[in-house]
């Protein structure tokens, strides 16, 4: 959506008294970047009081960066937690890594979840 398009369908859900919104995106793609998602919560926000994201993994700076935008819960969608199967489910791309899917987001753990 473009930012015109975005404020348009945001504008008729506040009107129908919708207070929560969930954004969702699927890999960080050329149309789908950080900034694109950080100034869609932003528009987001201006309206709803609760504002959530389902995306791509991101950095910490990125994630406060959304927060700072209005961002009130991020969720990172794991469609199996069986590693074969996520070998079979994800041919390519930067998902492809299961390992790095545990290690997000990327920020110093405990050694528990290491």
């Amino acid at each position: 959506m473009t930012p015109a398009e975005l404020e348009a369908e945001l504008s008729a859900l506040k009107h129908l008294g919708i207070e929560e919104i969930l954004l969702l995106t699927g890999d960080r793609a050329a149309v789908a970047d950080y900034p694109y998602v950080r100034d869609c919560v932003r528009l987001a926000a201006a309206r709803f009081p609760n504002v959530a994201v389902e995306v791509f993994p991101m950095s910490v700076d990125e994630y406060r960066g959304l927060s700072a935008a209005g961002c009130t819960a991020v969720t990172l969608y794991q469609e199996t937690y069986d590693p074969v199967r996520y070998e079979h489910s994800h041919l390519g791309g930067p998902k492809r890594d299961y390992h790095s899917r545990w290690t997000l987001p990327r920020a110093p753990w405990p050694a528990a979840f290491a």
